[in-house]
């Protein structure tokens, strides 16, 4: 523990993926933090979840990574999938018996939703889904996949989004990635080829919702939650970069104290930034207070990205 923050027991040179934490986690209700209640879960708002997050962050930033993918996909089954499909799979979900990653990033379009390729192309009462997601978390360890596809024109409006059974024929998980760190939880390619998916039992999101969607509960929730994650990492590393100094002795002389004191400027304007983030709108059509959220976050992680040389140096 430093200051106050407990690190992760796992060492980060070892890839395990700590599933009975996730049910766990799950018999607390945190695998469906803004899941409805109607679904089985807590129904939360931004900042319920945000606080929740940030703390469990501080115990392993990877793990609650996940666990946040996992409660945005879990959280789009229960708002908008058939009532067959949420009374199959959020009982599992949100219970963290069974998880669920988001598929969105593709090769060639990033995480640019307007540009994807991945497709499914109608045959009779099915679809077939054909393309590939990249740098996909839980990648081969998940139960469900939500994936963001193409069944329209280019562009936003032409996009669904299908609840896919991880092992569903002609699924392929590629090797996991090799990363420098991240490692309590698997990253892939997964390839769908020629995928069979009954249109009405899996369908999430149809053409004309998709945008709105992206537009409101992705960028409202997801983003707010990276940027809540990372808090614990700069305040675990102004804490470790005090025990540093006091250590060398060098605790008291000017420069670390205005070392100290950026590193806790910095730490600050990050979490006053997150915070701003969260306002809730009051409705779909508040798009001013949507665009002020999705800077705020933006402006969240770019500050601490840009800023994050000063805590290595904080603790050199």
């Amino acid at each position: 523990t430093v200051t106050g923050v407990q690190t992760c027991a796992l060492p980060i040179s070892e890839h395990i993926f700590p599933k009975q934490v996730f049910a766990a986690a799950g018999q607390l209700g945190f695998m469906g933090l803004y899941t409805p209640e109607s679904a089985g879960g807590l129904g939360m708002g931004r900042l319920d979840s945000s606080l929740i997050v940030e703390e469990l962050a501080a115990g392993c930033t990877v793990t609650t990574a996940f666990l946040t993918i996992h409660n945005m996909a879990t959280s789009m089954v229960g708002r908008y999938a058939q009532p067959g499909v949420v009374d199959q799979w959020c009982p599992g979900l949100v219970s963290g018996e069974k998880l669920a990653s988001y598929c969105l990033t593709e090769p060639g379009s990033g995480s640019d939703a307007a540009s994807l390729r991945t497709s499914a192309v109608a045959d009779g009462d099915d679809y077939l889904v054909n393309g590939s997601k990249v740098f996909i978390s839980g990648g081969g360890e998940s139960d469900l996949l939500v994936v963001m596809l193409r069944t329209g024109s280019p562009g936003p409006k032409g996009i669904s989004a299908l609840a896919i059974p991880a092992d569903s024929e002609g699924i392929h998980y590629g090797k996991p990635e090799e990363k420098m760190g991240w490692n309590a939880q698997p990253t892939c390619t997964i390839t769908f080829d020629n995928v069979r998916v009954p249109k009405e039992r899996v369908f999430l999101l149809r053409e004309w919702q998709y945008a709105q969607y992206v537009a409101y509960s992705f960028a409202a929730f997801h983003r707010f939650t990276a940027v809540t994650y990372k808090i614990p990492i700069l305040e675990y590393m102004t804490g470790m970069g005090m025990l540093v100094a006091e250590a060398n002795g060098i605790h008291k002389s000017s420069n670390a104290r205005e070392r100290f004191v950026e590193m806790i400027k910095y730490t600050e304007t990050v979490k006053g930034l997150a915070r701003a983030a969260i306002a809730e709108p009051e409705n779909l059509g508040d798009s001013g207070l949507f665009v002020a959220n999705r800077l705020n976050s933006n402006m969240a992680k770019l500050h601490f990205a840009s800023n994050f040389h000063a805590f290595v140096q904080g603790i050199q």
